[in-house]
């Protein structure tokens, strides 16, 4: 999606120069903070959601809502 928008930005900034007067309306989707902040809320969304699937939903709560401390496990190698 980033790929494809910087793509996009780079072909727009060809099409500024036979037409200058509409620099205002031919931009990148890049430039519009709308744009990062949709790409950021979807990231954590989707992050949030697979560790809900990797750890389990109680796991989950316990990791932001610990109930009876956290419990540190050394694991060896």
């Amino acid at each position: 999606m980033i790929l494809l928008a910087n793509l996009l930005g780079l072909a727009l900034d060809i099409l500024i120069y036979p037409f200058p007067a509409r620099e205002h309306y031919i931009q990148s989707p890049t430039v519009d903070i709308h744009f990062t902040l949709a790409l950021a809320i979807v990231s954590v969304i989707v992050t949030l959601i697979i560790e809900v699937k990797v750890r389990g939903i109680w796991r989950f709560f316990y990791e932001y809502f610990p109930i009876r401390g956290k419990k540190f496990i050394m694991v060896e190698k």
